[in-house]
């Protein structure tokens, strides 16, 4: 039976006005809705014949995920499914005008730090959604966060997204300049935290313009992280083989021992020694080489980061971009201008199940009332948001 209603004609609905993203599994492109005037994301699958209906089973799996989460703040929101009349299914979303990657790599210089704190503020709150919602995203990269020109940040492409209530996971997960240590190592029983080195690792390309660890492998990946983040987590891991998600019980990690024969301090601090003092505390707890000591979506929305030094822009004081830009128009202007290769054209997550991603303030005058609005307003979400959850809703 088929595991959607076979409504025809939508795609008439719609004026196509330009393709914004293509993969392996279909082509994304911006279009308005007739009737409405509205602007719309409209994702449109290839058959595969060989699938049932012709969809992926990761497809069916990543809609499921969508339509369980609509609604969620800070979650890309699913307006509808339909298929057109050759048959292939459609998806609508929210029109976006950006997404974090391409915008960052077209703005002259990097955000400023009020924008990325109310850029990371709505990444958290949206993880925070998903987690305890008992699923991971598994591939958060800048990529996958869209913007619009009203300041609003979504989460996409839930391709590899899975519940957490299993207890073995498939290794081939995360777009590589954005896998943990513990994937690098060879893990298959790891949990949300992975989310959060992306999330540490996105931090950093919103304040430098750059990503903070560009492997050319696997391999080199893990040298990069090692030689910033230090090996110390390796070492202490050999003293505590007991402890949750031991590093010392992953299948890479005796030859990594071997190449990082000694012990070896974090250079974060040194590394980013122009970033305030809440933005390095935060830094550390989020890529920290030790998964279990990683710190969570829901306690990084209360950390210092938000509450100590410049204050975070109100979403009415966020930049409004001139223009639109995603990821795959990024790319095509490249290849106009004498087929440059973006560094990151080779980095889809291996297994890219399901996957086409489609893709300044004014001062505060009463910092204080404001730190302590958001604070209460945390504390308010986190703690509404688990009552709702506690009934448990994984599977899938």
């Amino acid at each position: 039976m088929s595991a959607f209603p076979k409504k025809k004609g939508k795609w008439d609905d719609y004026e196509i006005h330009e393709k914004i993203g293509e993969g392996t599994y279909g082509h994304v492109y911006k279009a308005k809705h007739k009737a409405t005037k509205s602007w719309v994301a409209l994702k449109q699958l290839l058959n595969f014949p060989e699938e049932e209906d012709g969809i992926p089973f990761t497809s069916i799996r990543e809609i499921k995920f969508l339509k369980r989460l609509k609604g969620y703040p800070n979650v890309i929101n699913l307006l509808d499914t339909f298929f057109s009349e050759d048959g292939k299914l459609c998806l609508v979303f929210d029109w976006m005008e950006h997404d974090l990657s391409a915008l960052l790599s077209s703005l002259p210089s990097p955000l400023s730090l009020k924008h990325v704190k109310c850029y990371m503020f709505q990444i958290l709150k949206g993880l925070n959604e998903i987690h305890s919602s008992n699923l991971m995203h598994r591939d958060i990269k800048a990529a996958n966060m869209l913007l619009n020109n009203a300041g609003q940040l979504n989460i996409a492409d839930f391709g590899l997204m899975t519940s957490t209530t299993r207890e073995i996971f498939s290794n081939n997960v995360i777009t590589r300049w954005f896998k943990p240590p513990e994937i690098l190592l060879g893990s298959v029983k790891y949990g949300p935290e992975v989310d959060m080195w992306g999330v540490g690792c996105v931090l950093i390309e919103m304040l430098t313009g750059k990503t903070p660890f560009p492997g050319n492998d696997d391999k080199h990946q893990l040298k990069l992280v090692l030689s910033r983040c230090g090996t110390e987590a390796l070492y202490e891991a050999k003293k505590t083989p007991d402890t949750p998600k031991n590093l010392s019980k992953l299948p890479k990690y005796s030859e990594t021992l071997q190449e990082f024969s000694r012990v070896t301090k974090s250079r974060m601090r040194s590394d980013y020694s122009s970033f305030q003092p809440e933005v390095l505390s935060l830094l550390e707890e989020l890529l920290c080489v030790d998964p279990h000591k990683r710190i969570t979506a829901g306690d990084a929305l209360d950390h210092d980061f938000f509450w100590s030094g410049v204050p975070q822009a109100d979403m009415k004081d966020m930049p409004n971009f001139k223009f639109s830009i995603h990821e795959y128009e990024l790319k095509q202007k490249r290849k106009q201008r004498g087929g440059q290769r973006d560094p990151m054209d080779h980095l889809p997550a291996p297994t890219r199940p399901g996957g086409t991603s489609y893709h300044h303030h004014q001062q505060h005058q009463h910092q204080h009332q404001h730190h302590q609005h958001q604070h209460q307003h945390s504390q308010q979400y986190s703690s509404s948001r688990q009552n709702q959850r506690s009934g448990g809703r994984g599977g899938g």
